[in-house]
């Protein structure tokens, strides 16, 4: 399946854990500053990677009422958005980077993302409205005891300034279309359940240990993004090439969780009293009866991107090659798309 593929890399990214943590007890520090370093890093990434989906090459398709025919669309696109490999260094080296192979060579991590999406123009007036989703329930792929998941939502409003200065101006043939849009994305996923050994420990504070039997990770992301966008294209025969600039404002967060029976110095674990030492020792953890997970939420992340590409338009099909660069992390990405539009 498509789709298999697509989230293969994100079940690679967690699945390698599985075979990589040692049986010696390791600073719980290391972990926790390992984990704020990715976390930081994903959370300026995950409103770039919500971005995908409806990068339609038309920057505006036309009113629906009146006109003939009708203008709307409806179709897919797939992509992903990179984030620096750096991000994960502190993480592999409290798991043994060695363990990756060529993974860890790699320059970057992708983010894969994808989307159905349709567009219907507006009524009288020059705007058009667009909408996008892209659902994975949990246990919705064959993937062993590992559970992904994956939730993308997003709306967006464009109107065509140019269309309602200039109604009925011959210019409007010659000029390219041109559109400002607002919107909001909301972006959820996670990777839960991936066995990590049977037995591990950490230390923190003055020889204190956590014992771990039977481990479970999960790493879990999400973010949502008020996006404006300011978009110019103009059709040329088959091809439609555009150009655009969007700027995001989000509030996202990032962190993992780990299922387990925990042992507090040999002793059984009361939750209330580990998560105080554990904040004594300067490490925000949140404890539970069964584990512990770290989650760093921020707001008001803005990120600047470019996007741009061309679609080639074969009767009422519309092929889109999208290519996206976010100017706050030096991040990347790219996305096809396909539809149905009159």
């Amino acid at each position: 399946m498509k789709i298999n593929k697509i989230f293969a890399f994100m079940l690679g990214m967690g699945l390698f854990v599985s075979s990589v943590f040692s049986q010696t007890s390791k600073p719980l520090s290391d972990l926790q500053d390992g984990v704020k370093e990715f976390s930081a890093s994903l959370v300026k990434s995950l409103p770039f990677n919500a971005a995908i989906g409806l990068n339609w090459s038309d920057a505006y398709i036309g009113k629906v009422f009146p006109s003939l025919p009708p203008h709307f669309g409806i179709g897919v696109s797939a992509g992903m958005t990179s984030m620096k490999m750096d991000a994960f260094k502190k993480v592999l080296d409290v798991f043994d980077a060695g363990a990756l192979g060529s993974l860890g060579d790699l320059p970057f991590m992708p983010l894969p993302a994808y989307a159905a999406e349709a567009r219907v123009g507006g009524i009288f007036l020059p705007f058009d409205l667009g909408f996008k989703f892209g659902i994975l329930p949990e246990n919705s792929l064959p993937l062993g005891d590992v559970k992904l998941s994956y939730t993308l939502l997003g709306a967006s409003l464009r109107i065509a300034p140019l269309e309602l200065l200039l109604s009925g101006n011959p210019l409007l043939l010659v000029l390219p279309n041109i559109s400002v849009g607002f919107g909001v994305n909301y972006l959820s996923g996670g990777i839960g359940d991936i066995a990590i050994g049977q037995n591990m420990s950490f230390s923190f504070g003055q020889n204190n240990t956590l014992e771990l039997s039977q481990p479970k990770l999960g790493l879990s992301w999400e973010t949502t993004a008020l996006d404006f966008t300011l978009q110019a294209s103009k059709s040329l025969l088959i091809i439609t090439p555009y150009i655009g600039v969007g700027v995001s404002s989000a509030k996202s967060k990032a962190g993992y969780g780990v299922t387990t029976k925990m042992k507090y110095n040999s002793n059984d674990v009361n939750a209330d009293s580990l998560e105080k030492e554990l904040a004594d020792a300067g490490l925000d953890i949140d404890v539970g009866t069964d584990g512990f997970e770290s989650i760093i939420e921020k707001r008001g992340v803005v990120s600047v991107r470019a996007f741009g590409g061309l679609s080639f338009n074969i009767a009422v099909i519309r092929i889109d090659l999208t290519g996206m660069f976010n100017f706050t992390d030096q991040n990347w990405g790219v996305s096809l798309g396909t539809r149905f539009q009159l």
